[in-house]
């Protein structure tokens, strides 16, 4: 079964089709044929002026942003707050459409400002059938949006028993009975990883967790 997201890609991809090439139409014009495709909660959509040959001076412009990309009013890639997550998962991405002038449709899973990302995006270059694209159309909708530690918290062994049991749904009294502990020792130890993570309650304890693990995931492939 096809998502929400790749309906839109399909429709995009065949409206990027039918258009001619080498057109001399700026990306403020021709973005008006996507506009309408653009109607999913969350889904983000804008255009990058690709002219300059460093992916750093590509000028981002958001038509739609239904999801903060915490770019803090920066216009340009190498303005953006996260210079790393721009380094690795979007300038050599958009380079290489500008370059290739074919269309990307892939999957990001990185972190940025404090934040773990897990977003589908389509790139959409000015068609053309020779020179670079001057110009590109992209689309970005949001899978997993999770906060991050500052720092990944050091767990004692139980801590991480516990942990683990909180990411599986089990309240204290049920951690208690399979760890064999009193009720009130299993709340201290999840008082002490709410501290460790800088968490205001449970369910931020759980969000920064998951996303630390998934982070240490990415990070090691």
């Amino acid at each position: 079964m096809k998502s929400k997201f790749d309906q839109v890609v399909r429709a995009a991809l065949d409206v990027w089709s039918s258009g001619a090439p080498d057109q001399k139409v700026s990306a403020t014009a021709d973005v008006l044929r996507y506009v309408k495709l653009a109607d999913l909660p969350g889904l983000n959509l804008h255009v990058l002026d690709m002219q300059e040959e460093s992916p750093d001076r590509f000028r981002i412009e958001n038509l739609i942003e239904r999801t903060d990309q915490l770019r803090e009013g920066c216009r340009f890639l190498g303005d953006y707050p996260d210079p790393i997550f721009i380094r690795d998962n979007v300038a050599p991405v958009y380079a290489t459409a500008r370059d290739s002038r074919h269309p990307i449709v892939d999957t990001v899973e990185a972190k940025a400002n404090s934040r773990y990302f897990i977003y589908d995006r389509l790139i959409l270059p000015e068609k053309k059938t020779s020179e670079r694209s001057s110009w590109a159309i992209g689309f970005t909708l949001p899978r997993l949006v999770l906060p991050l530690p500052v720092e990944t918290p050091k767990l004692t062994a139980r801590e991480t028993e516990v942990l683990d049991l909180i990411l599986l749904g089990h309240t204290a009294r049920e951690i208690a009975e399979r760890l064999e502990l009193s009720q009130r020792t299993v709340e201290h130890r999840i008082l002490d990883l709410r501290t460790k993570y800088g968490a205001k309650n449970v369910t931020h304890l759980t969000a920064l967790a998951v996303s630390t693990r998934l982070r240490g995931k990415t990070e090691g492939q």
